[in-house]
Order: structure tokens, then sequence, then C-alpha cells
């Protein structure tokens, strides 16, 4: 994110996913399955690598271009969409989506997965594209300004699940090396004068909260909950 001194500015939200380390987890369950000894071949993942690319393949492209009206007409007004992307090469997909606004607070109504203001029941943990920015909040206090946004874990689901299930050691530490790939970051930029903060790093007017699967599992309820955190002096 981006502000302007009138609070107007931009938003954008990145998201990649390389799905390579589902292949050593499909092979290992196949191996499994004919109760074989020993780890998969150089067969059993490359089987397994084409099977998941046949799978891709039988998707629906997404086209952003092509459904901007319909992404547009879920944006709240005062809020506009500038650009959106999305590239698969191989197992590896990324979606990129740049947003213009005129002022921050309107971007927690943005729900791309459903109607305009609409949002989904439950925590900030589902697929993080769809409502990028909820939880967001801006404060004017008068000679300052506070920003806050809870922290989000868009794998926070998936680990609960995967530790339920029964299995061995070496499957469950391949299922794990999935989940510990995850990267959470928010960019702010504003030119405002800082006060406080709890980011991770500042670089120039931009402060950066850059979260991993370890320090998310680490964080408690009310750091969850407090997330990103900054004071301005206006």
């Amino acid at each position: 994110m981006t502000f302007d001194r009138n609070l107007s500015g931009t938003a954008g939200v990145t998201m990649a996913v390389d799905m390579e380390a589902l292949v050593g987890v499909a092979a290992s369950l196949k191996h499994s399955m004919r109760e074989q000894p020993g780890k998969p071949s150089e067969a059993d993942i490359a089987a397994a690598r084409k099977d998941i690319l046949a799978s891709l393949s039988k998707r629906k492209p997404i086209d952003f271009e092509k459904d901007r009206k319909a992404v547009e007409s879920q944006l709240p007004a005062g809020v506009r969409l500038i650009s959106a992307n999305f590239k698969e090469e191989g197992l590896k997909l990324s979606a990129e989506v740049l947003l213009g606004f005129d002022h921050p607070a309107k971007l927690e109504q943005i729900s791309l997965g459903g109607k305009s203001g609409e949002k989904a029941a439950g925590p900030a943990t589902d697929n993080p594209m769809e409502s990028p920015f909820d939880g967001l909040k801006i404060i004017d206090e008068g000679r300052t300004l506070l920003v806050t946004s809870p922290a989000r874990n868009p794998v926070a689901e998936q680990q609960e699940e995967v530790s339920a299930l029964p299995m061995d050691p070496e499957l469950k530490a391949l299922l794990d090396s999935i989940l510990g790939g995850v990267r959470v970051a928010v960019r702010l930029t504003a030119p405002f004068e800082v006060v406080e903060h709890n980011a991770h790093r500042k670089e120039g007017n931009t402060l950066v909260w850059d979260y991993n699967y370890a320090s998310l599992q680490k964080m408690t309820l009310a750091e969850v909950e407090q997330g990103i955190r900054v004071r301005y002096r206006k």
C-alpha cells in the first residue's frame, strides 16, 4: 500500500504458489499405497508431476482482463482496478492485482470472492486474494493516524488438518515442507512521520512486515489480532 498526504493511493496484492512440493507428496502417497519399501523412484516422481500438470490443464484458464468488468463491479465506490494479471508457468502460479483508492478505509470493503461489501464468515485465514484487506483499520486521531490490520496466515486451516491426520513421520515431514514455505509480506509506504510501529524493518518511508511459517506459528492470539500497527504524525 502507498498513501499520499490526502490518504488516496494505491494497493497491490500478489499471490504466488509453487506446487512443485506437491509432486513429492503425491508420489509418496502412491508409493505407500502399493506397500512397497523405500522411497518413490524417479519414475514415480515424474509420473506424479505429469498427473498434477494434467489436472491443472483441465481448469478453465483465468483471464483477468477478460473478466475486468466483473471484477470492477465487485469494488466499492472510490476504488478502481488499475491492472490485473495471472501467470501460469508449469507448476508455478501467480496472480497480481493493483487498485487505486480515494481513502484506505474503502479497502476493507473489498470482497473479490463475492458481491461488493459482502464478506465470508470466519477469521481472515482464507484465500487472501478474495478479501486481501480484511480487518484493515484507519483511525484518525486528530494529530496522528493509526493504521492496524490483523496478521494473515493463509494456511492456518490446512496446518490444523495436517496435524489431525494419522501418517508416518516421513509423509508428515513432506506435508510440513509444503506449508513451511509460506511467506506473507506487507509493505506500507507513506509520506508521514512514523511515531511508533511494530514492523520488522524500515526502508526509507516504507515499513515492511515479513512473516514466515515459523513466525506465524509462534504468534499468540493477541499478537495475531494486533498484527500490523503503525502510528503516523500527520
